[in-house]
Order: C-alpha cells, then sequence, then structure tokens
C-alpha cells in the first residue's frame, strides 16, 4: 500500500477509536442524567450537564476531522466549494431550538 493509502487508513483508524469513545461518552451521560433525574440529584445533573461541553467538543472534532479527510481523498476538480456551514443535528444550534 503506498504511503498517502496508508496514512489515509491510519486516519479512518483514529476516527474510527474516537466514534467510539463519542458513543461510550454519550451512553454514560444518558445513564448518569438517567440516575440524576430518577434520584432527583442537582448536583449529579449539574455534572451531567457540564459534562456535556467535553462530548460537544469531540463530536466538532471529529466533524471537523471527516471532512479534511475526505476532501484530502478527492481530486481537486472534484472538490465541492466550502459552504462554511454544517447540519445542524443538535436542536441547541438551531436558530428556532
Amino acid at each position: 500500500m503506498n504511503e498517502i493509502r496508508h496514512s489515509y487508513h491510519g486516519q479512518l483508524d483514529e476516527l474510527r477509536v474516537d466514534v467510539v469513545r463519542l458513543g461510550l461518552m454519550a451512553t454514560d451521560a444518558i445513564a448518569a442524567g438517567t440516575d440524576a433525574f430518577l434520584e432527583g440529584d442537582l448536583a449529579a445533573a449539574d455534572r451531567v450537564i457540564h459534562a456535556d461541553t467535553a462530548i460537544d467538543d469531540l463530536t466538532h472534532s471529529l466533524e471537523e476531522r471527516c471532512y479534511a479527510t475526505l476532501a484530502r481523498q478527492q481530486p481537486m476538480g472534484l472538490r465541492p466549494p466550502h459552504r462554511g456551514g454544517r447540519v445542524a443535528h443538535d436542536p441547541r444550534d438551531r436558530a428556532d431550538g
């Protein structure tokens, strides 16, 4: 395998590891949030809310790295112009949310 493809597969492996890590973080946050809700524990709920920043940061990092990795694999003539936006997958990211 040539060096470019080897590098590409290495980047995909790193992305895969972080996607799994993001899933585990989200699963833990859901469990902790559910426990906090059921127990009426405001301090635990506050910890869940503050821990959400790490989930958001990893989500945005993954998204940017995915775009960059894919963009580097396309020939220049086939690359779409950058629109400077992203899909709002979180209701907090929408103007009407």
